[in-house]
């Protein structure tokens, strides 16, 4: 618990936070308590931005994997609340609340974000926005998951 914020082997087969996501030169992750974008030559921090809560009190990790949608990126936190990200800047162009615990990515296709929460619901978003889109699975595709299977 002390080392890594988790106390049960569920929650330690869960983690997928570390993800880095590599877009255009930029490398997007979370760590810890913050999503972050650095350069991805160099690794010169462009932005950060907290994530809320406190990762001590809390253990872990306090947002999930990054994910590309549209021009933006998306990360659900662990309170709850899905992120919508303009890549660039770092600034929350919206935000979808749940009002749960998440600790897995989502997914966003067609206007629609699907994630799943650490009580077993999955919840469903429909964004009123086709913008919101490209990343249907887990991963984004088999290609990114499973080297190409």
């Amino acid at each position: 618990m002390k080392n890594v914020g988790q106390s049960n082997v569920s929650s330690l087969q869960a983690f997928t936070g570390s993800r880095t996501l590599s877009e255009n030169g930029w490398n997007f992750n979370t760590m810890g308590d913050s999503l972050v974008c650095s350069n991805a030559t160099n690794g010169s921090l462009k932005w950060k931005i907290g994530l809320g809560e406190d990762v001590k009190r809390i253990g872990g990790f306090l947002g999930t994997a990054p994910i590309k949608v549209g021009k933006h990126i998306l990360v659900a936190t662990y309170n709850g609340d899905l992120l919508l990200i303009d890549s660039l800047t770092g600034e929350t162009v919206k935000k979808f609340s749940t009002n749960q615990t998440i600790r897995t990515a989502p997914i966003a296709m067609n206007g629609w974000i699907y994630v799943g929460t650490t009580n077993g619901k999955i919840i469903g978003i429909n964004t009123q926005d086709g913008h919101i889109t490209g990343w249907p699975m887990l991963g984004k595709d088999p290609e990114h998951s499973n080297g190409g299977v």
